[in-house]
């Protein structure tokens, strides 16, 4: 049991020491589309001029709204970070519509995506 707090205090004291020396992290800002009532482009212009990073939001439907999405988000370098949920009267209609929504939006464009691999 000594050896094992031991081994835990040694981790507590290391990793977060290792990541205050690590000069390549950088912690990104997403900012989300709640209460936007303008267009993607209006509306990407505006965070990209306030130093965010990305958006954070939910994969609008297919058509327009998506298309213009990525164009507003390509023309100002934004990443995108998808939120995926699900939805249903019971399990498994959840678990297929989470399921088909994840698949979804792991099927955009990858330039956008922010897909949390460290990179």
């Amino acid at each position: 049991m000594k050896y094992i707090y031991s081994m835990m205090l040694f981790i507590l004291w290391v990793v977060p020491n290792q990541a205050q020396v690590n000069n390549n992290l950088k912690i990104k800002f997403y900012c989300t589309n709640w209460g936007m009532s303008e267009s993607w482009d209006s509306y990407c212009a505006r965070i990209s001029q306030a130093g965010y990073d990305g958006l954070e939001t939910w994969l609008p439907a297919l058509g327009e709204e998506r298309t213009a999405m990525f164009t507003a988000l390509k023309t100002h370098k934004l990443s995108l970070d998808l939120l995926s949920g699900g939805g249903g009267s019971n399990f498994e209609q959840y678990l297929a519509s989470f399921i088909k929504n994840v698949e979804d939006a792991a099927q955009q464009q990858p330039d956008y995506i922010n897909c949390h691999t460290g990179k």
